[in-house]
């Protein structure tokens, strides 16, 4: 979620109520974790994971509490690993692709389908997968 700018944060947190009853929240690609911290500070009780490559997160400030610009062939290993890791209702997304390049993505991992579930501004915003 690292491109999302701060509008498109603050929308996507008044229309999107899917963060609600979430434990763990792990933003891939989420640059220096603006925006996962934006989502703790209005939801406490999750618990962010900003993931990021070592050298992207040892600049990235500390907030107390990965795929938008990766290959198809790198999202897909990454969902598969996602996948995996899931428990049944959970829900992984990214951004900064059309939604026919997620549906892509997102079959080819083993998800069974997804929703753009929430827009901000003109981006897709919120986009879950399906297990």
């Amino acid at each position: 979620m690292a491109g999302l700018s701060a509008t498109q944060t603050r929308k996507i947190l008044e229309v999107y109520h899917g963060f609600d009853g979430i434990a763990t929240l792990v933003d891939v690609g989420g640059g220096k974790g603006a925006t996962l911290n934006k989502i703790v500070l209005k939801y406490p009780s999750i618990k962010g994971i900003n993931f990021d490559l070592p050298q992207v997160i040892e600049h990235a400030p500390f907030y107390p509490s990965a795929c938008h610009n990766w290959s198809d062939k790198s999202c897909i290993k990454l969902l598969k690993n996602c996948y995996k890791a899931l428990p049944a209702n959970g829900k992984p997304g990214g951004k900064e692709r059309i939604e026919k390049q997620f549906v892509y993505l997102c079959k080819g991992a083993g998800f069974t389908g997804l929703e753009v579930a929430a827009r901000a501004v003109s981006a897709l915003g919120v986009i879950e997968f399906t297990k």
